[in-house]
């Protein structure tokens, strides 16, 4: 018997995946966004501070796809000769 995956992650896209993260923040207020960032630097900055070299951990780029490396490179030839 062949096993699939429920229904919800089948319907799953980056677009839904977006909007279900950001909804909860909709009509919130600047104040209350604030205190999200806070948080959110805190955690940031408590992992640095517990990583076994930390000045890696904030130079840390995550690698761009090949897609969007060539992209880039359009966009900045584009930009470059004024397009």
């Amino acid at each position: 018997m062949r096993q699939s995956l429920p229904a919800t992650f089948l319907e799953r896209t980056p677009a839904k995946d977006t909007e279900d993260d950001v909804s909860r923040f909709r009509g919130t207020t600047i104040a209350e966004r604030a205190r999200v960032l806070e948080s959110l630097c805190q955690m940031a900055a408590e992992f640095i501070a517990q990583h076994e070299d930390p000045q890696r951990a904030l130079d840390w780029q995550d690698p761009c796809s090949p897609e969007t490396e060539a992209l880039l490179a359009r966009l900045r030839k584009r930009y470059q000769h004024g397009d």
